[in-house]
């Protein structure tokens, strides 16, 4: 809980500190490997809006990359896979201000509001808070305790438009789909985007 809130205040600077203390984090040298996590929530406005490929124009912008995969339930979570030996705290900063930056762009289709009242109206809900410690996630295919056992399915970029419908990626469904398509978020998670490159987003 104190690591938590010590967190929170970090989060509650401005964007240059935060830059600052993201490259930091980088060069610590602590044993963890880590992925963060950019959760977009409600998923019948990402594919109204398009704002889906907001995050994705931002990662390439800075050369990074991101597996992505539908929550299982309303959302969308895009993974950042980072090196070996990565801070905890870094992923977390980094999932900040790539969410940030994404709704200082688009205001009219991105928020990082965390008051629903205080959302612009057709704007989703760009999540960084879900790298809290604490949080929890839906792992790649796992299936939710929702109605036709829907499944937590990760998603090639291109899947990504008014077809798709997460209600029909089930737990009969899904199987057929990785015989078709292969593990494709073990290949997206395979290639980590390197220190380098972070520092460089973290610069910009």
């Amino acid at each position: 809980r104190n690591g938590s809130r010590s967190i929170l205040r970090q989060m509650a600077k401005a964007d240059k500190t935060t830059r600052k203390t993201l490259i930091k984090a980088l060069n610590e040298d602590l044993s963890r490997e880590y992925q963060a996590i950019i959760s977009y929530v409600n998923y019948s406005q990402v594919l109204k809006g398009a704002a889906y490929m907001k995050i994705a124009e931002e990662l390439d912008a800075h050369g990074l990359h991101a597996a992505l995969k539908t929550s299982g339930s309303r959302g969308l979570h895009v993974v950042i896979p980072l090196p070996p030996r990565t801070p905890y705290e870094a992923g977390l900063l980094l999932a900040q201000l790539i969410a940030t930056r994404v709704a200082e762009k688009h205001p009219k289709d991105a928020t990082v509001e965390r008051s629903v009242k205080a959302r612009p109206a057709r704007a989703i809900y760009v999540d960084y808070l879900q790298n809290v410690k604490g949080k929890s996630v839906a792992g790649a295919y796992c299936v939710r305790a929702r109605d036709g056992a829907t499944v937590s399915t990760p998603l090639q970029w291109k899947e990504l438009n008014a077809s798709l419908d997460p209600r029909e990626l089930t737990i009969e469904t899904v199987p057929s789909r990785v015989v078709k398509l292969g593990d494709i978020w073990s290949s997206a998670l395979k290639t980590r985007n390197t220190a380098a490159a972070i520092r460089n987003a973290a610069d910009r």
